[in-house]
């Protein structure tokens, strides 16, 4: 059994990226950030039923994109923590135990074929 299917049958599963250099737009590094926090938002929302908890991180979403909808466009330390670090962050605020270690939501991110990455780009991923 693969990580990613143990992690999915125990509802752990937040987010997964795999890179394949036979699929072009996985070795883009530019929209992972923003692929891995629209996962998890939706994780969170279909497996673990947050909704209310996503509309208020949508929202704040939403309000990033109208300050900066260049954003999305290229990977960058900005787009790492406004749209990745921030997001997991407010849902450990509006989330009951998300972070308590004895009653925590386990959110597992797996990222996979990092040896993928475009070669000319690999120095923005890491």
């Amino acid at each position: 059994m693969s990580v990613a299917k143990y992690c999915r049958e125990n509802r752990m599963l937040g987010a997964t990226l795999f890179i394949d250099r036979n699929i072009p737009e996985t070795t883009n590094p530019d929209k992972y950030f923003a692929t891995l926090t629209a996962q998890i938002l939706h994780s969170l929302v279909v497996h673990w039923g947050f909704s209310d908890a996503s509309e208020v991180v949508q929202q704040r979403l939403c309000d990033i994109f109208r300050r900066d909808p260049a954003v999305f466009d290229r990977m960058t330390i900005h787009q790492a923590t406004t749209l990745f670090a921030k997001t997991v962050k407010d849902f450990s605020r509006i989330i009951p135990n998300f972070l308590d270690p004895a009653n925590a939501l386990r959110l597992v991110i797996i990222i996979d074929g990092f040896d993928d990455v475009d070669s000319e780009r690999i120095d923005e991923t890491a």
